[in-house]
């Protein structure tokens, strides 16, 4: 009975970790660049109780032992394309595709990002809403009185001393396996 009872409360916990998906799901909804998180349940077979000596965990031994379950294996966020949005900011963007924007964080680590909501900080440096600077620090002068991102990623600016010129480019990251990044 203990050992039912056991596999039923396995089953329970995936369910509610299914649900905290969900929940964090919704909750993200209107998140700029949020990509929603799916949960990807296995079925966990009886097995034969040998396993300890391959170096399994006690949980799978148990598993093993008592019957089969489920657990969760992971939880892979979708890069389907989301809806676009108009939103009259002259530094807002739309990656179309599956690239990713590198930036560097506060604390200075290496990250990316798909969040098209740019800024200009305090030292006019282009950042993500979140106070990221976007890689490789692209700075705009202070007599700039007109910026734009263009289709390729050009960024251009222009003022009355000067004619449209480029002051950066944005670059683009593709990975092989975009489902294996770790949230931060």
């Amino acid at each position: 009975m203990w050992n039912s009872l056991r596999i039923a409360g396995l089953a329970a916990n995936a369910q509610v970790r299914v649900m905290d998906v969900a929940s964090n799901n919704l909750a993200n909804v209107n998140t700029t660049a949020f990509k929603k998180q799916r949960a990807h349940l296995v079925d966990v077979a009886p097995a034969d109780p040998a396993l300890a000596a391959g170096g399994a965990t006690q949980t799978q031994i148990d598993q093993a032992a008592y019957g089969g379950s489920v657990m969760m294996l992971g939880t892979p966020a979708s890069f389907q394309r989301g809806a676009a949005t108009m939103t009259d900011q002259p530094l807002d963007i739309m990656i179309s595709g599956d690239g990713f924007i590198p930036v560097t964080t506060a604390a200075g680590q290496a990250a990316y990002t798909r969040d098209g909501a740019l800024h200009l900080d305090a030292n006019r440096r282009l950042t993500t809403s979140d106070g990221s600077t976007v890689a490789p620090g692209i700075t705009i002068p202070p007599e700039a009185e007109s910026i734009s991102i263009r289709m390729d990623g050009s960024i251009h600016a222009s003022g009355k001393a000067f004619p449209d010129q480029i002051v950066g480019q944005l670059q683009l990251v593709r990975f092989a396996n975009p489902e294996g990044l770790e949230r931060v």
